[in-house]
């Protein structure tokens, strides 16, 4: 129904009148008033005053007939001495012949057409259904007669498929019969060919044509006249089915599957491990390789952080051509983790397992097969460590006692929280009777750190049972509560604590000596008496009971006193004595001592006990009177002349041998001289060394003054002020005289002289003669033993007089006390 203009234009000369010329459009395929309706008007006709460039037209109308048909032309000529419609053309015009027609080509009306595709543009075919059925639909049009088109297989670069092996070439006809319109289809069969042998999809392509006869009845739709079959194996026979070979794998941070640490190829630097994923093949023969990917996922129950407890992953697993279930049926994947250096306890992720792009349709894996989780249990290196801060204690049942458990975080941080149970082991104590322990878990919480210097606590209740038993021993030892076993280390060092628990006090027995000290002569026998002090002994105890020294004791083993080293038996409250032998060495050597001590040695109560301050008894050696050293002034009286400026002074050694050193100490009395005027006053010590024999001399000298003056002799005494415990001193012999001899130097009167030395001489000769006389009484008495000095010096004296020379004195030793005031 499209009308278009056909134009003349006049090209030279002018018109003066009406010139006309013919239109024809007799000679193309079309027909007229079939086909179209024109020229209208069959005559152009210039009128006068037209000139060059002016153009005449008439229309052609296209008639729509609704009917499909081939192309067709129009072609117009311009007409010369013709009568058109009763009008004749002037011949005086000349028509231009390089444009002696024009064409004009009628298409046939797409709506005309019937229009038709392929119903889809990918078939799926399956080896075992025999043919893949390929159908064509009219998507618009009315098939005014039967229309045919052709479906033909063709192959393509990107085909896979093989003629004659996977399908039929084929070549078919579609009819759409008259009547038929949109939405109708018609469809042909393609012939697929199974084989025996696992493959990937193989495909093919149908190519929809118009047949030669219809060429102008059907319009085919572009980009919907190729479509593609895809043959795939499907889950017959022919498929593969993969399952993992394990559905959960474990492996531990920073370990790999041979034990050595591996560096990731992630770049991260850490050092890590990988996990081995394994799968098998369970079914199928491979002629070609299929493919299954395996990559890692987290699921609402995983655990691990993707790129901080494992390497994100996504890979291939292949199974080759020639692999089949029942031979070589595993391949492998590694999947890199990492080591974050953090306690954090086991943790998992899951492993995804899909078939690889292109096997789809060859590949089955089981929905309950598709997921492998991997645990990740800890690094053995980011392991805490736990310990107990103390590891002995020791209490005493009381009603209620308690002491305070703790344990402290010595190593590492913690991301979670921790468990640590209290435990019991080798303990002779019951829980609920003679101890409590609250809490018996300790938990170190998320966040806590070595650094902190935080402990836990329990506290662990002593209960008074009130019986008398043996004593108890509570062994406490820390062990890692049920899933931390790989997280927390604890070291032997603080593992365990020792809770000793000493019985009440009150059902306590107590042994001691009957005395804390003894005192023994030389040659006698001292007697060690032991019994109950406290308590009330209803079992057999056995006690040691030895001789020891101290830094304080004097005697020595075997010289003073015999060794004692012997065990004594107590059933009872009764006592059981002991007898030690004390040695006489004949030697002088003062007061001395040692000590019995005792010790409980074994005692299934634990109640009998010896308390540390009478767990000593102390022996004193009294001196053998008969070894006593005696000194005194070698004689009686010493002379002193002026002239030589000193006297000599001697103390001897009378009675006894010295086995260590002793002392006197001497002092000047005033007489008839005095001092600064005729001597010098002064105090000297004479010492007596160790070894020295009867009769030994030790002198000291004192310093007359020469006064220039003539006198009458003069005197002064010389006494003995102290000396060395043990020393006796000769009461004959305890002090001298010193006269002092005028040396007649100075001018004087003789009447006086001889007046006043006849008298002095006769005295002196007097003295001498009485001095001679006491010495020989003294060696005689010395010869009996002295029996009157014996009498005269009493124990009770030599007593007062040691302990004048050794007051008491406090000393660290706890028994110097008792030793120093009671050496003598």
């Amino acid at each position: 129904n499209e009308t278009f203009p056909v134009c003349a234009e006049l090209l030279a000369g002018s018109v003066d009148c009406d010139v006309s010329i013919a239109l024809d459009a007799q000679l193309g395929s079309a027909i007229a008033g079939v086909d179209f309706i024109g020229p209208d008007p069959p005559l152009l006709t210039f009128t006068p005053g037209q000139s060059v460039g002016d153009i005449q037209c008439a229309n052609i109308t296209v008639v729509d007939d609704s009917i499909p048909q081939p192309e067709r032309s129009i072609v117009v000529t311009l007409g010369n001495n013709r009568t058109v419609g009763g009008i004749e053309s002037i011949s005086s015009v000349r028509i231009d012949t390089s444009i002696p027609s024009l064409s004009f080509d009628i298409d046939t009306d797409i709506n005309d057409l019937l229009q038709v595709k392929l119903s889809q543009l990918v078939y799926e075919a399956v080896e075992g259904a025999n043919e893949v059925s390929i159908c064509v639909v009219i998507d618009q049009g009315f098939a005014s007669s039967d229309t045919t088109v052709q479906v033909i297989t063709t192959l393509s670069v990107t085909s896979t498929a093989t003629p004659d092996l996977d399908f039929l070439p084929t070549l078919q006809v579609l009819t759409f019969t008259a009547g038929q319109s949109t939405d109708d289809t018609a469809c042909a069969s393609v012939t697929i060919v199974e084989d025996v042998l696992v493959e990937a999809v193989e495909t093919f392509e149908v190519t929809l044509l118009p047949t030669a006869a219809d060429l102008f009845k059907i319009l085919i739709i572009s980009g919907q006249d190729k479509g593609i079959v895809a043959i795939s194996d499907g889950e017959n026979e022919n498929s593969v089915v993969v399952q993992p070979a394990s559905s959960t794998v474990t492996a531990t941070e920073g370990v790999g599957p041979t034990g050595d640490l591996q560096r990731c190829s992630s770049g991260t630097g850490d050092d890590c491990a990988e996990v081995m994923v394994c799968l098998e093949l369970v079914r199928g023969n491979l002629g070609r390789n299929v493919s299954v990917t395996v990559q890692t996922v987290s699921l609402p129950t995983s655990t691990a952080t993707a790129d901080v407890d494992y390497v994100s992953f996504e890979s291939n697993i292949t199974f080759t051509s020639g692999q089949s279930a029942t031979g070589d049926n595993q391949q492998c994947v590694f999947i890199p983790l990492l080591d974050d250096d953090v306690l954090e306890g086991n943790q998992s992720f899951a492993v995804l397992i899909t078939p690889a792009p292109g096997d789809e349709d060859v590949v089955f894996i089981n929905s309950t097969d598709e997921i492998i989780t991997v645990v990740i249990q800890e690094d053995p290196n980011d392991n805490v460590q736990i310990g107990l801060t103390n590891t002995r204690f020791t209490v005493t049942e009381s009603v209620d006692s308690a002491i305070t458990l703790c344990a402290e975080l010595q190593v590492g941080s913690l991301e979670r929280n921790i468990f640590v149970a209290i435990m019991t082991a080798k303990s002779n104590a019951t829980l609920g009777v003679d101890y409590l322990i609250e809490p018996d878990i300790l938990t170190f919480t998320a966040g806590q750190s070595a650094f902190d210097g935080l402990v836990q606590c329990a506290i662990v209740t002593i209960l008074d049972d009130e019986e008398t038993e043996p004593r108890e021993n509570l062994m406490i030892f820390l062990e890692p509560a049920e899933g931390d076993a790989t997280a927390v280390l604890i070291p032997p060092i603080s593992l365990m604590s020792s809770i000793n628990i000493i019985e009440d006090p009150s059902d306590e027995v107590q042994i001691s000596p009957l005395t804390s000290f003894q005192t023994v002569t030389e040659g006698g026998t001292a007697t060690i008496c032991i019994g109950v002090s406290l308590g009330s002994l209803q079992t057999e105890v056995r006690v040691n009971v030895r001789t020891i020294t101290s830094v304080t004791s004097k005697a020595t083993p075997g010289e003073d006193f015999a060794l004692l080293m012997e065990t004594v038996t107590l059933n009872s409250n009764d006592p059981v004595c002991s007898s030690i032998s004390i040695l006489d060495d004949d030697i002088l050597e003062g007061c001395e001592a040692f000590l019995i001590d005792i010790e409980v040695q074994a005692d299934s109560t634990g109640i009998v006990v010896v308390p540390n301050d009478v767990d000593k008894m102390i022996i004193l050696i009294e001196e053998d009177l008969m070894d006593e050293i005696v000194l005194g002034f070698s004689q009686p009286v010493f002379m002193a002349f002026e002239v030589n400026g000193f006297v000599t002074v001697c103390m001897e050694l009378l009675e006894g041998r010295l086995e260590r050193d002793v002392s006197v100490f001497l002092e000047t009395r005033e007489g008839s001289a005095t001092p600064r005027d005729d001597y010098v006053q002064q105090s000297s010590e004479l010492t007596f060394a160790s070894g020295a024999v009867l009769g030994t001399l030790t002198c000291a000298n004192i310093t007359i003054i020469d006064e220039n003056v003539v006198e009458r002799p003069e005197s002064f005494s010389v006494v003995i002020s102290q000396s060395t415990p043990g020393v006796r001193i000769s009461s004959f012999r305890a002090t001298s005289t010193v006269e002092i001899i005028d040396d007649g130097s100075a001018t004087r009167t003789i009447n006086k002289t001889v007046a006043v030395a006849v008298p002095i001489v006769m005295i002196f000769i007097l003295v001498v003669i009485i001095v001679v006389v006491a010495i020989a009484v003294y060696r005689l008495l010395k010869t009996r033993k002295n029996k009157i000095g014996a009498a005269v010096y009493t124990n009770d004296q030599a007593q007062e007089e040691c302990e004048n020379e050794h007051p008491s004195e406090t000393d660290e030793n706890a028994n110097s006390e008792i030793l120093e005031s009671t050496a003598c």
